[in-house]
């Protein structure tokens, strides 16, 4: 019986791949016949998790796989690319270059994920098989169990991730909330995109929209929809 059951849980699993695989770019395709959408598809910047082998990277066949396949989402109508997150600011920018050598032409934003705590942190890079790179960790090793400290790093860390991306011409930011949006709201008006004296108390309605100091660049902040004309890049 429980051969059976594991034996109907694979089968169930490679048919979910497979139908997956092939109804995407269909799904993304055929509603642009229809009606005018803005469609966005996710990548993960260091590939897929199941493309990830046990030393913490995909083989080069296997991301370029990868890559192939997201060619196709973007020819069959994907308007921009939202990464997952990562830490490594030198693979999105290779995954970025990499993409535009394929022909893949169309906006791609950076996911980034504030450090709020230590566990927290640990437990969404290990699912998504993110690298962490070595001065990240040196950083968080002695303050992992001050809870505080771990989140003013991540407040610091974020800053200066999105710092370094926004001087590569990249003019489009998605900041992880988790519910948690002090951290975003921190690192945002560190990098001078929101004017501090127009944040109010928490109310339990929508904040007002007009903290933003710098209308050119889209911050997607709680999950903002913004029109196609927004997202330009040079």
């Amino acid at each position: 019986m429980a051969t059976t059951l594991a034996l109907l849980s694979l089968v169930i699993q490679v048919l979910k791949a497979i139908l997956g695989f092939l109804l995407c770019p269909i799904l993304l395709h055929y509603p642009q016949k229809i009606i005018s959408l803005c469609s966005s598809v996710i990548f993960l910047s260091e590939a897929h998790p199941d493309m990830i082998g046990s030393d913490g990277v995909a083989t080069p066949e296997n991301y370029q796989k990868d890559l192939e396949y997201l060619k196709r989402k973007v020819d069959a109508g994907a308007d921009l690319i939202i990464t997952q997150l990562f830490y490594g600011i030198d693979i999105f920018l290779e995954f970025v270059n990499d993409c535009r050598q394929i022909g893949i032409n169309c906006p791609i934003v950076p996911r980034i994920m504030a450090i709020n705590n230590y566990k927290g942190f640990l437990q969404m890079t290990s699912f998504c098989k993110t690298k962490i790179p070595a001065e990240v960790t040196a950083a968080l090793e002695p303050i992992k169990d001050n809870e505080e400290a771990v989140r003013a790093y991540g407040i610091h860390l974020g800053t200066e991730v999105c710092k370094k991306i926004l001087a590569h011409g990249i003019k489009t930011l998605h900041l992880y909330t988790l519910n948690m949006e002090k951290s975003a709201l921190a690192i945002l008006m560190n990098l001078g995109l929101i004017d501090e004296s127009k944040i109010t108390r928490s109310l339990p309605w929508r904040r007002p929209t007009n903290v933003f100091v710098q209308r050119k660049m889209f911050v997607q902040y709680f999950g903002l929809i913004v029109p196609r004309a927004t997202y330009q890049e040079p």
